[in-house]
């Protein structure tokens, strides 16, 4: 198999422009314009029930036209690249670290319990962030807040890696 490298993105983004052209994410590449992979694979995750209400607030903040806001400085590191905006479910998990303090394995119960809509469970791992959030110095409005951003966006969140790798994959075939 050919290697190629990965320095051709804009080539990859062209390419990706089209593929993606065909499944109905035109409207939405061409007011992106997007100038990385990263932007595709964004869009490519929150293209979806739930996340989708998302896209538009992504892209004003991308371009610019809507400042980015974090409802605590310990989402910025996590949430800069997506510009503020909970996209995949790496950043889930960073959030719950280190806003309540969560284990992965703690936030991996949070993120079972919320896609399989176990309504117990969501509210006692809630407690748990708010719990954990307050022992870190962040008030209650704060930690609910972004529980509650959380809780939307979990449903049907997404990997970076895979995303990554889909798209990738998709470049390679129509390359050949």
């Amino acid at each position: 198999m050919m290697r190629r490298p990965l320095n051709y993105s804009k080539k990859l983004i062209q390419m990706e422009y089209s593929n993606l052209n065909q499944m109905g994410f035109a409207r939405v590449l061409k007011k992106l314009k997007p100038t990385n992979l990263e932007d595709i694979a964004a869009v490519n995750a929150l293209y979806r029930p739930g996340p989708m209400e998302q896209i538009d607030t992504f892209i004003k903040r991308k371009h610019g036209q809507e400042v980015v806001k974090y409802p605590h400085p310990i989402l910025e590191s996590i949430l800069q690249s997506t510009y503020g905006v909970m996209v995949y479910q790496e950043q889930v998990m960073q959030v719950t670290s280190q806003m309540a303090g969560f284990t992965l394995g703690q936030a991996d119960i949070l993120r079972r319990a919320i896609g399989k809509k176990d309504g117990k469970v969501i509210e006692t791992e809630k407690a748990h962030f708010i719990e954990g959030a307050i022992e870190k110095g962040i008030d209650v409005a704060t930690a609910s807040e972004v529980y509650h951003y959380i809780e939307r966006f979990c449903e049907l969140w997404v990997q970076l890696f895979p995303c990554i790798c889909l798209l990738l994959v998709g470049v390679s075939i129509s390359l050949f």
